[in-house]
């Protein structure tokens, strides 16, 4: 069994040697087909021609939404105004981007007037500047199925707003007539829709109208109205889904006494500290800020290195004095401030301060953060407060137990706060861990911890996210999905949606379609134009929020070669050959082609001179050998190579051109790497280990199976028995 097992692995091995060296090169990829390239959508509409259209505003139904009004999107005073130079738009998209008239008028490419460019003076600069690149690098360039100047280019939709999860705000004096705008790319124009918390807006709800341009019509906003609002686009290429976007109400503070005239009282002691606090209030919308005012004047309390409010709205006095014996009042004010914002009134406390001589007191802690949840790239204060008499000077350290200075850029302590207060600014992932804060006033220390934990939903991972894509037709894709956690946060496992309808491993469209075991990858084989172009989505969450990507997949027609030179080809003095190579590609893409000779480039300039014949308005390339010198011809003649590609994909055409009579220097079908001399020496190197093969076979036959003669006994040929045939019928079945 080993033997006949040996046998067959060297007679398989032989075959293996014959067969590499026979593989044909004479269209080679010279795109790796298994590489995936990640675009942004706006690099990917970068091969279309621009849209350009003016924006209108919105119309619906007779009523006139404009996308400028101070309502939309600017719905709080505390948050950002978004405007149109704002939304989400690359830069880079604008220059990179083929002008229409490029697209349009390639033949350029073979010194033809172009009659569009040539209507002015620096539209025909512009002319000579591309034909002059293109002598220099040898490109012809076409424009499969050229379309009509002024006509838009078809592309997916694009989600441009609302793109982030902020939270909206619907202030009270604002709330009449309310509208939220989804403004999407594309073309044919996409048609929307909206989803309350996940369900579609019906079309007989009073309270709220979607229209079909992307507009929710709120009549009157309010608490009934608020909800998770998600935006679809449609058109026939795909679904784009926006992020998630919470619109709520605002809500004002309530007054928690029926009159601040009756205040509480706090006993205290000269030289001894003392804390009051403001009464618990409702969670307000935007968040209030709580302050103390003297009942006297209604005059707010000015912050000393004795005296302040901490985080949560309690006023401190690291030591008493007599003149803080009076009626204090705690009330509830914006952030920001605006005239006519009234300020909520909460509890009132007066102050009896016993008269006492001051005695030293060392540091003690009144208050400190404690624990903060910081998420990365906000802002973070810590606090600690410390009475003492007298009032103790603090320091910090910082996680990584280094003292911080005043000069510190992203480490502040707030002067202001008479160095209570430490601001974090733009948290990062090495500010996890303990920040100690001490107080000294020459009669004592004390220190305290407070402990930073860093957070974050989701964050993206760059080139391993949902982005767009562009792929020929019969290869394959992986979209990726994928997250970093930040702090020790777990992450969900990824949901994965095509054009906003959910996939799982139950619901996938086609047995093409795998997911990776930990659903971060979909892996998508033998791509179909009309099956496989479609938006894709994916969301990852952890307990601080989620990480939402839209991206779109697009499937294009490989590069076909129709019709091309012959691999070999043998002319004589006075004959012309076709080189022509009729190309069939993508209607999206332009198509590039690039000669070389003998692995060096051929420029434009050279492919005028004779023996290259252009006809058809530079469709057809002839290579004539009449009237031409055997010295020129000769230095024309070896293996041609164009490379015929557009921007995602690309194919060689390889042929060979000799002349009978004359001995060309030139290699047949060398490639610009020689790979063809290596194909030579491996089909020798291949036959020769087929013949040492068959001596090895035949020399192992002769020593397992010698050839004398076997003589029969009498009762073998009796009963017909012939042992010398099944000896060599056994032999046969061996080998």
């Amino acid at each position: 069994m080993n033997l006949r097992m040996l046998n067959i692995e060297i007679i398989y091995f032989c075959c293996l040697v014959i067969c590499l060296p026979l593989m044909s090169g004479q269209e080679l990829a010279f795109f790796d087909t298994n590489s995936t390239v990640d675009f942004t959508r706006d690099q990917v509409l970068a091969d279309f021609p621009p849209v350009d259209k003016e924006s209108d505003p919105i119309k619906t139904d007779g009523i006139v939404f404009s996308t400028t009004t101070s309502n939309l999107l600017n719905i709080s005073k505390n948050s950002s105004v978004v405007k149109t130079s704002n939304l989400r738009e690359d830069p880079a998209r604008k220059e990179t981007i083929i002008p229409q008239e490029e697209v349009n008028f390639p033949k350029l490419a073979f010194g033809e007037d172009d009659p569009v460019k040539s209507e002015s003076s620096s539209s025909a600069a512009e002319t000579q500047t591309q034909t002059t690149q293109e002598m220099t690098t040898g490109i012809t360039r076409f424009k499969l199925n050229d379309v009509g100047k002024d006509l838009l280019v078809e592309m997916p939709p694009n989600i441009r707003i609302p793109y982030d999860q902020q939270r909206k705000i619907v202030m009270e004096k604002n709330r009449d007539r309310f509208n939220f705008t989804c403004k999407a790319d594309g073309h044919p124009e996409p048609t929307y829709k909206w989803l309350r918390d996940g369900q579609p807006i019906s079309d007989d709800n009073v309270y709220i109208k979607s229209f079909q341009n992307g507009t929710l019509f709120f009549p009157q906003f309010g608490p009934r109205e608020e909800g998770l609002f998600q935006c679809y686009a449609t058109n026939k290429y795909g679904t784009s889904v926006s992020v998630k976007v919470p619109i709520v109400y605002e809500q004002l503070p309530v007054t928690a006494i029926d009159d601040p005239s009756l205040p509480d009282t706090f006993e205290g002691v000269e030289g001894e500290p003392l804390s009051i606090p403001c009464s618990k209030t409702k969670p307000t919308i935007p968040e209030y800020l709580k302050r103390w005012n003297f009942k006297e004047g209604s005059a707010q309390i000015q912050i000393t290195e004795r005296v302040g409010t901490d985080l949560q709205g309690v006023l401190r006095f690291a030591y008493l004095e007599q003149s803080d014996a009076t009626t204090y009042i705690c009330a509830l004010a914006p952030f920001l401030a605006a005239a006519g914002d009234s300020i909520k009134l909460y509890n009132a406390a007066t102050v009896n301060v016993a008269k006492k001589n001051k005695g030293n007191l060392p540091p003690k802690t009144r208050y400190t953060s404690a624990e903060v949840k910081a998420v990365l790239g906000t802002n973070a204060t810590l606090e600690c407060f410390f009475s003492g008499y007298p009032v103790p000077t603090i320091t910090w350290k910082s996680s990584s137990n280094q003292d911080i200075l005043k000069d510190n850029k992203r480490y502040i302590v707030l002067e202001k706060e008479f160095g209570r207060r430490l601001l974090i600014s733009g948290v990062q992932e090495g500010d996890n861990g303990a920040f100690t804060c001490t107080a000294d006033n020459g009669f004592g220390l004390m220190t305290e911890t407070i402990i930073v934990n860093v957070t974050a939903p989701p964050q993206r991972v760059p080139h391993e996210v949902l982005g767009t894509l562009i792929k020929p037709e019969g290869e394959d894709v992986i979209l990726k999905c994928k997250a970093a956690a930040v702090g020790g946060q777990l992450l969900g496992s990824p949901m994965w949606y095509r054009n906003g309808e959910q996939l799982n491993e139950g619901n996938l469209p086609s047995p093409r379609y795998k997911f990776s075991s930990d659903m971060t990858e979909l892996h998508i084989s033998n791509l179909s134009k009309e099956i496989d172009t479609a938006c894709f989505q994916c969301n990852i969450s952890n307990s601080e929020g989620y990480l939402f990507h839209d991206g779109y997949l697009r499937v294009i027609n490989s590069i076909k070669i129709e019709k091309r030179p012959n691999e070999f080809n043998i002319i004589s003095l006075n004959s012309t050959l076709n080189m022509s190579i009729q190309v069939k590609g993508d209607e999206c893409c332009t198509i590039d082609k690039r000669w070389s000779l003998n692995g060096v480039p051929l420029t434009f300039a050279q492919l005028q001179q004779p023996p290259y014949v252009w006809q058809s308005n530079g469709e057809v390339l002839l290579f004539n050998a009449s009237s031409m010198t055997n010295e020129t011809i000769q230095s024309k003649l070896g293996n041609y190579t164009c490379k015929v590609s557009n921007f995602h994909q690309g194919v060689d055409v390889v042929f060979f051109i000799s002349l009978t009579g004359i001995e060309t220097t030139a290699n047949p079908l060398v490639t610009d790497a020689a790979g063809i001399e290596l194909w030579w020496i491996g089909l020798i190197c291949g036959i020769i280990l087929i013949i040492i093969a068959i001596i090895v076979i035949i020399a192992f036959l002769k020593s397992n199976y010698p050839g004398d003669t076997y003589l029969l006994e009498k009762a073998e040929i009796k009963h017909h028995l012939n042992p010398e045939q099944d000896l060599l019928d056994q032999s046969f079945q061996e080998i």
